[in-house]
């Protein structure tokens, strides 16, 4: 026996927080607004916990990130940058899904919504996609996208 005893090294997730491609029910246990890396754009990241009980990736959580354009201006010529665009439009598509309305969107900031816990507990529907991992060592799991609560 090994360090992980009577375990396989093999059937250890090389990503501790790990979880299967699926859609899991969820509520949104927390919303941040954090600085990306190169310091120029901010991003809202939106944590869930999984909410399926005997499900064994109960309470695990997952987390979705967007990008924000909060002071974007059109390009000189009058167009939308479409990569803007396509980044509003995941925005919108994400926040419809967890009952943010039009009015909330079009008045606020994402601060603001944090602030006023806008997000907290909103049950939601995830759909967990599974990647390689950058270092090769096996898979990673992230939120792909967000959908209003099944009835």
């Amino acid at each position: 026996m090994g360090l992980f005893g009577e375990m396989d090294i093999d059937s250890i997730p090389a990503d501790p927080n790990f979880v299967e491609a699926a859609r899991y029910p969820a509520n949104v246990a927390r919303a941040d607004v954090i600085k990306q890396r190169d310091g120029d754009k901010e991003n809202l990241k939106i944590t869930f916990v999984i909410d399926k009980e005997g499900n064994p990736y109960h309470g695990r959580y997952q987390s979705k990130w967007y990008t924000l354009h909060e002071d974007y201006v059109k390009e000189p010529d009058g167009t939308d940058n479409p990569d803007v665009v396509r980044d509003n439009a995941y925005l919108k598509k994400g926040l419809k899904a967890l009952g943010v309305t039009n009015e909330d969107m079009n008045n606020m900031k994402a601060r603001d919504m944090v602030a006023q816990d806008l997000f907290k507990r909103r049950p939601c529907v995830i759909i967990v996609n599974n990647y390689p991992d950058n270092e090769g060592n096996g898979k990673r799991s992230g939120v792909y996208d967000v959908l209003p609560p099944q009835e």
